[in-house]
């Protein structure tokens, strides 16, 4: 058992001297917070080296080439750039003494960010990787704000990135020339930049994780030194392919901002890290971006009757506030970047709603390996199904146990309440846009998430959602919702009866495990409430309503009106969850796995989307409250029961695993894994 991430590497290594560092080398085989879910590692460790992607010699190559690696690739190498050796050579040495330094946690500060992965989940997936990351021009505003370990570390950057200032400047100018804009349009756009440095230490088994997730730059471009190290992989003909390594060369990156002022002439492409056995990586990585209140859109020039803006006009700081997860800001916003496969019927004054759709915007089709598979598996005949009127607590643990999921029949809701639950929820979700407009994704008290103007995780769902706490209801109903005027009255009687039907398979489950019957009631305190619609789509093969996930709650209970395209994981293989008429689905969520010490099951489930019909859920989440300490109940542990959980305090827990909706990665000081 090990209390913290840190002792886990103390175990595993071989302390060559005391006061050693904790570092990476040492490690014998990939903690679990850092193992991908199956779907998202590394498949292709061995391919080739690309030898297409094209390199440029800034000496001796035209515009044209310039231009053609832009529009095919997204991607080019520069050699003869004008960076000198030397320059490039102390930058990757400050940077290289700057990750030795011994520092006992990531820190975070108002101009610049040091993550240190043994301590920090980004977007709750922990990286094979540190990183340091603060702006860098201007440089006479940005210098004194750098981190002063190692001593030359400001002298020696400053001079680094002058050097790639002019190479940026330049390229913009050739680029411009390219598409017919006047040489000075992008250098006068590009007043930001900023300076990401990465370690990538070798990992014991990099088929297991990342060192970047896949993602599409937010800059206008991207300028990368590799340092001759290679892990970089780039998405090409639906393929990741390894990029080569060139002394002295740069990596040069069309940002998704850049596309669109191309009016998507040029190409901003999809590119991940992937991770080695035999030897550490750093990288430096210059991202030029616009300034924050910059507005983005075609270049006019670029733009007639025979070639319309594929994009539609955006502030860059709303594109940037909106999409930050995972580095990927490349979806599509309602109010931002349009997508030249957004087919609308633009109509003045019409609605931009998704029936409209033809086919699958670009920012919502997901990675290949994240893709559903089996959308023609059958129903699930075998998730039990529970009812309350005549089903012994016997059945509701053995459920719980084997599935972590079962129907429940017979449970004293009345059929009207969820009739009138899911009628107000389609009043909501048919709404004209702008009278959803003033509502803000995070705002305190609720939350509507349009997914054609919001991305979670950096992965646009094909789904609009609305979250709010809904117990306890004298505290929560003023704060939901007044659109439409019955929204209030009707969602609290549903969530009366939802509350007495949480309490009631709670006794139960308490009483089968052994546990006071009050034991998970008294627990309870917190309900959230998420209203989905999944519109129909035009090819449910590219895209998903929910990634996969494993609930953070005690329970959760879904009304799920007669629709199927819920699919459970079960021996390896989706399954998709029959419908059965004024039944709620029950799901076991992670918590009460861990307070079972690990008799009861939580599994992992995702939502499909279908082309023939709107789907509309609601699903309710009962929590712990946020300090909580969560872990085995006492009763269940024994000498021969061990406990298989660490205690943790619920807040911790959320707020480090919130990656997909996944809240089941291992904390540092968090929750423990079994293994």
């Amino acid at each position: 058992m090990y209390s913290t991430l840190c002792d886990y590497f103390v175990e595993n290594m071989e302390m060559k001297k005391e006061g050693k560092d904790s570092r990476w080398f040492d490690v014998k085989s990939v903690p679990n917070d850092y193992i991908f879910p199956q779907i998202y590692r590394p498949e292709n460790l061995d391919s080739p080296l690309s030898l297409s992607i094209p390199v440029i010699d800034l000496q001796n190559t035209p515009i044209q080439e310039i231009f053609k690696a832009s529009q095919d690739f997204g991607f080019f190498q520069v050699m003869n750039h004008g960076v000198s050796k030397k320059t490039m050579d102390d930058a990757m040495s400050a940077i290289e003494e700057f990750f030795n330094i011994h520092e006992g946690s990531g820190s975070i500060r108002k101009n610049w960010i040091y993550t240190k992965s043994i301590d920090y989940a980004k977007d709750g997936v922990h990286l094979w990787r540190e990183n340091l990351k603060h702006p860098c021009y201007p440089l006479e505003k940005c210098i004194p704000l750098w981190p002063n370990k190692p001593s030359r570390y400001q002298e020696v950057i400053a001079a680094y990135i002058v050097e790639i200032r002019k190479l940026s400047l330049r390229i913009f100018e050739m680029i411009c020339k390219g598409l017919g804009l006047d040489p000075e349009y992008l250098n006068d756009m590009s007043e930001v930049q900023l300076l990401a440095a990465n370690f990538y230490p070798p990992c014991p088994d990099p088929s297991l994780t990342l060192g970047s997730l896949p993602h599409r730059d937010p800059s206008l471009i991207t300028i990368l030194n590799q340092a001759g190290a290679t892990g970089l992989q780039v998405m090409k003909d639906g393929e990741w392919i390894n990029v080569g390594a060139i002394p002295n060369s740069l990596v040069v990156n069309i940002g998704c901002q850049l596309e669109i002022i191309s009016n998507g002439k040029l190409k901003s492409v999809e590119h991940r890290v992937v991770t080695n056995m035999h030897e550490a990586r750093r990288t430096l990585v210059t991202h030029v971006n616009p300034s924050p209140d910059s507005i983005i859109e075609p270049a006019s020039v670029l733009v007639s009757e025979s070639e319309p803006p594929r994009f539609k006009a955006f502030r860059y700081r709303d594109f940037v506030e909106r999409n930050r997860a995972f580095g990927d800001y490349t979806n599509v916003l309602q109010n931002g970047a349009g997508s030249e496969n957004l087919q609308m019927e633009m109509q003045e004054g019409k609605d931009f709603r998704w029936f409209d759709v033809k086919s699958v915007p670009e920012g919502y089709i997901i990675s290949k390996e994240l893709r559903p598979n089996n959308l023609d598996s059958s129903f699930c005949d075998s998730i039990p199904i529970i009812d309350l009127e005549n089903t012994s607590i016997e059945a509701i643990i053995k459920a719980s146990q084997e599935f972590g999921f079962f129907n429940v029949i017979n449970h004293g809701f009345p059929e009207t309440t969820m009739t009138d639950a899911m009628n107000v929820l389609k009043e909501f979700f048919d709404m004209p846009t702008i009278d959803r407009s003033g509502i803000i994704p995070n705002s305190k008290n609720w939350v509507y998430i349009n997914s054609t103007d919001y991305s979670e995780n950096g992965v646009y769902l094909w789904r609009e959602n609305l979250k709010h706490p809904c117990y306890p209801l004298e505290k929560c109903i003023p704060l939901w919702p007044n659109k439409p005027s019955t929204y209030q009255e009707v969602i609290a009687a549903y969530i009366v009866e939802i509350r007495k039907l949480s309490l009631r398979i709670f006794e139960m489950i308490s009483k089968g495990l052994g546990l006071d019957p009050e034991y998970l009631n008294d627990m309870s305190e917190v309900q959230i409430l998420a209203a989905n619609f999944y519109p129909p789509c035009p090819d449910p093969s590219l895209t998903l309503g929910t990634l996969p996930h494993r609930d953070p709650s005690l329970i959760t209970i879904l009304n799920q009106a007669g629709a199927t395209d819920l699919q459970v994981m079960k021996d390896d293989e989706w399954i998709t969850v029959g419908a059965i008429p004024n039944s709620l689905v029950v799901n076991i969520g992670r918590q009460l796995e861990i307070i079972s010490n690990g008799k009861l099951k939580s599994v992992e489930h995702r939502v499909v989307t279908n082309m023939h019909e709107a789907r509309r859920t609601l699903v309710t989440h009962v929590n712990p409250s946020p300090d909580s300490i969560i872990e085995p109940a006492s009763v269940l542990v024994s000498e021969s029961e061990p406990p298989r959980f660490k205690a943790f305090r619920y807040r911790d827990f959320v707020a480090s695993n919130r990656a997909f909706g996944d809240y089941t990665n291992v904390l540092q000081n968090g929750a423990g894994s079994e293994s």
